[in-house]
């Protein structure tokens, strides 16, 4: 039951940076602060997905 807890924390993290905490906008227009806020929030993630330490 934990992992499963986990993967839903981590799924509402990721759709929440994606359609709640930010515009539309900010999505298509070249912005390296954007890229830089998109790097601080889900770099970690992005990183345990690449070395596949999720749900292991």
């Amino acid at each position: 039951m934990h992992a499963f807890r986990e993967a839903q924390r981590m799924q509402k993290t990721i759709l929440d940076f994606w359609f709640t905490e930010i515009s539309r906008k900010q999505c298509w227009v070249k912005d390296d602060a954007f890229d830089a806020l998109i790097r601080v929030r889900l770099a970690a993630l992005h990183a345990q997905v690449n070395r596949c330490e999720l749900f292991a």
